[in-house]
């Protein structure tokens, strides 16, 4: 495959660092470019799922009305989207000192992707929701 970065034993490539050579790697490294878009798009999917949960008030319901019933959904909301979008800002930049991806770093990556993918939860419980009423 046309991603795979296998090296030699022996040879020298100015693209891996020392830290990633003593890591175990076994000389499989992926381009960081795949983990960032892989990343990017869970970050995406999770934060339009985010803005699946809210409803728009219809009918002859007042606008301000509707608003206001649903407004600890709307709270949830923006609690919500700002959270995974501090981790994706720090993510980013994060991402931008890493030249490679060995397998460690993308069971980690992996594993930030889940807790992001798990905050989703507490926005869909109505236990949650009936706390907030309260």
């Amino acid at each position: 495959m046309g991603w795979s970065m296998r090296r030699k034993p022996g040879s020298a490539d100015a693209s891996i660092t020392a830290s990633a050579e003593g890591a175990g790697t076994r000389g499989r490294l992926l381009p960081i470019n795949r983990l960032e878009a892989f990343s990017d798009g869970v970050f995406a999917i999770a934060i339009t799922l985010l803005v699946l949960e809210l409803h728009v008030p219809t009918g002859q319901e007042v606008l301000v009305k509707g608003l206001e019933h649903d407004g600890p959904r709307y709270l949830g909301y923006f609690v919500s989207f700002s959270f995974i979008g501090g981790v994706w800002i720090a993510h980013s930049s994060l991402t931008r000192f890493i030249k490679a991806a060995d397998p460690d770093l993308m069971r980690l990556n992996l594993m930030l992707l889940l807790c992001v993918s798990f905050f989703l939860s507490p926005q869909r419980s109505p236990r949650l929701i009936c706390l907030c009423r309260t």
